[in-house]
């Protein structure tokens, strides 16, 4: 169990792992000098656990290293890896310890995980494949939890050592060696094995970046080139989140800076395709430094638009959208906004001119963030005026400009 100041989740993480029903068990954490009060609930777990659990605390070099550090030392036959924000599922060494048992030719394994938030509140089931999918399934995401495998120690000689050179994507290019070592090996836990914690503080934004550069880095290692649909699922994360983070770094130059590291693991036609594809992408050519409007690739609104507003002291905290319906047929537009203060306006505007919203933060303070929502129940089917059309979206109205401007009475 590598461990890095994760106070608020290590007492259920060990937890998972002692309460299992297998008796012949020994937990090893690595810690890389905790500052948050970790080493105390340690000390205590040691106590506790009545010779079932070592730990250390020194400075490494990063998860992988300390992941490392602990393959070298674990004294067991069998080998899993649980993060410390993360927690087995009752019965999981079990289940993989009598797999094993029935499977002598299988090296390692895998089974089921389960999203869960920070509270322990299960989410979603993670998106997992069994063993018998093709290596090239590997380019489409990660289809493994890492904390629902288990493996053989014999087994490490062929494999190796996770690539400490990777940051944050080591075990993604673990699983495509393993895969590759032992291609008809591959053990599977038809059960949940784990659940995989989803919080604030495990993937920030500038992480999720390098998790797309080295898993992209990985696939072209592993199956020659990496495909651009990781850059384009990377924007979609972006713009669910942007403009709320640090720095002034505008949205299309974070694409530009992702989209050249990423350029030599990717076949030469195909990032041209890509750029091809982003470059009229209104959500960055409406979005700036400290706004962003969430319309969709080509600025059409279906239903409900998003506007984010971030400002410091003296900046201008006032947006101005031009917009236009551009209806095949007239109508009109009833538009109900939801302030940050969650204060509905109403408006209502002819669905085929052009027309002004302008969204004006509150004064108070010389920092903050303001989110509105716009939505309306009208709309039209292009597919429905346009011969030839195959565009089945119920659209609203297009956005077809956004400025930042100083605040006015009006």
């Amino acid at each position: 169990m590598p461990s890095l100041n994760q106070a608020a989740y290590i007492d259920e993480a060990i937890d998972s792992v002692l309460s299992q029903d297998h008796d012949d068990l020994e937990l090893l954490v690595l810690d890389g000098m905790s500052t948050d009060g970790t080493l105390h609930k340690l000390e205590r777990w040691q106590v506790q656990a009545a010779g079932r659990m070592r730990w250390q605390s020194t400075r490494d070099g990063g998860p992988a290293q300390a992941i490392n550090a602990g393959l070298c030392q674990a004294d067991g036959d069998l080998i899993g890896w649980l993060n410390s924000d993360d927690r087995y599922a009752p019965g999981a060494v079990r289940r993989a310890v009598q797999a094993m048992r029935s499977h002598p030719h299988w090296q390692w394994l895998y089974g089921h995980g389960l999203h869960i938030d920070a509270s322990g509140r299960e989410l979603e089931p993670y998106p997992t494949r069994p063993p018998g999918t093709p290596l090239q399934a590997f380019a489409d995401g990660c289809f493994i939890c890492q904390p629902t495998v288990f493996l053989r120690r014999q087994a490490l000689e062929r494999v190796g050592l996770l690539d400490e050179s990777l940051r944050l994507a080591f075990d993604f290019d673990w699983w495509l060696r393993w895969f590759k070592a032992y291609p008809g090996a591959v053990g599977w836990v038809d059960a949940v094995q784990a659940h995989s914690r989803l919080h604030p503080g495990c993937l920030t934004l500038r992480q999720r970046r390098q998790v797309v550069v080295e898993g992209m880095r990985v696939l072209a290692r592993h199956l020659g080139e990496a495909p651009g649909h990781w850059v384009l699922s990377c924007l979609n994360e972006w713009c669910e989140s942007y403009p709320f983070m640090e720095g002034e770094t505008s949205l299309a130059q974070m694409l530009r800076e992702l989209l050249a590291e990423v350029r030599p693991s990717m076949e030469p036609s195909q990032w041209r395709a890509l750029v091809g594809r982003l470059e009229p992408d209104a959500r960055l050519r409406l979005s700036g430094p400290r706004h962003f409007v969430s319309v969709q690739a080509d600025g059409w609104v279906s239903r409900e638009l998003s506007v984010r507003l971030r400002w410091q002291s003296g900046q201008p905290r006032t947006l101005r959208l031009t917009c236009s319906g551009s209806w095949p047929v007239p109508g009109r537009l009833d538009l109900a906004i939801t302030t940050p203060s969650g204060f509905v306006q109403r408006t209502t505007v002819d669905a085929r001119q052009t027309f002004v919203l302008r969204f004006v933060a509150s004064q108070d303070g010389d920092a903050g963030c303001a989110s509105w929502r716009v939505s309306t129940l009208e709309g039209f089917v292009p597919a429905d005026h346009e011969p030839g059309s195959q565009d089945r979206r119920e659209l609203s109205f297009k956005v077809l400009g956004a400025q930042v401007e100083e605040a006015t009475l009006d």
